[in-house]
Parts: C-alpha cells; structure tokens; sequence
C-alpha cells in the first residue's frame, strides 16, 4: 500500500467516526431535550406554567388537557414561517401570552372546582381543540391572513362561546373529489 492510499484510508476512517460522534450527539441531545420538556409543566420551552408539578405525569382529565395545551402551541411554533415577518411575529407572541393565560385559568378553575366535577373543563376541551386545529389553517397563508387567524384563535381561547371560522371546506368530502 503506498503513502497516498493510506492516507486516504485515514482520512475516510477519521471522517466516518466524526460523522458517527456527531450523528450520536445529536439523537442524545435530542431526546434529553423532548424529555426534559415532556418531564416539566412549561407550556412554551423556557416560558413555566403555574401547573403542578405532578400534573406532568397525572391521566387525569385536567392534566391530560394542560399536557394538549403544551403540544398543541409547540405544534403552532413548529411553523418557522411565523417568525420571517413582524405581522406574524407579533401575532404569535400574542398566541403565546393567550395560551399562557389560558393555562393559569384551566389551573385556577381546577383548584377552585370540586373534585370530579368535568363540566367545569368542557370550555378549555374546545378551546384547546381550535388550537390544535390553527397550524393546518396557517399552512400557506400571506401574513395578514395569519395573524387574522390567530387573533380569532386568541379571542376564542378567552371566550370560548364565540364562533370560531375553521377554515374548512364548505364543500363535503364526496363533492371535493
């Protein structure tokens, strides 16, 4: 073997494990990143809720709808588009104080309610259903249409009662084909 090919087999064998240490780094650091998170009570990353700290693993009815809340606005800050104009940008920090405050009333009405008593958790259902739906209403859509879309999210999370426009079809499944 002379010099050249050596050195070629080095070189490949020296870049394959850096790229091996690199790819490793990243899956561990990722999942100590999404366990962290999925172990907390924050509902934005680095931004803490006033959730207890055994709602994290609880099934109960209110913990399962904080635990939604949390992956429903990470889902909405998945779109990276949001934050490439100030409209949007602006819009999500709002998103983002809406679904704070949302969280702090689902808390408060769980320690202020009876044990057991669901009815009192039906608005946060349905309010949380509409965000969970507004990252496929924000898909392609010019900034003006986005942050219209999230102001109408952010007025049905304070109440609820309101009509929500889903964005959907008005055409049935059947027609559309």
């Amino acid at each position: 073997m002379t010099g050249v090919s050596l050195l070629i087999v080095v070189v490949t064998i020296v870049f394959a494990v850096a790229v091996l240490a690199g790819v490793t780094w990243f899956v561990i650091d990722s999942m100590v990143r999404v366990r962290r998170f999925a172990r907390s009570t924050d509902v934005l990353p680095g931004r803490a809720g006033t959730a207890p700290r055994e709602w994290a693993a609880s099934d109960d009815p209110a913990p399962l709808l904080h635990r939604r809340l949390r992956y429903a606005i990470a889902l909405v800050h998945e779109n990276h588009t949001l934050g490439a104009d100030p409209v949007s940008r602006a819009a999500l920090e709002r998103l983002d104080d809406a679904v704070l405050a949302l969280d702090g009333r689902l808390v408060s009405v769980v320690t202020d309610s009876a044990p057991g008593d669901d009815d009192a958790l039906t608005p946060f259902d349905d309010a949380i259903s509409a965000l969970e739906r507004l990252p496929g209403r924000l898909v392609y859509q010019p900034p003006g249409v986005i942050a219209g879309r999230v102001d109408e999210t952010i007025a049905y999370l304070g109440d609820p009662s309101l009509p929500l426009d889903t964005g959907e079809s008005p055409y049935s499944d059947d027609e559309s084909a």
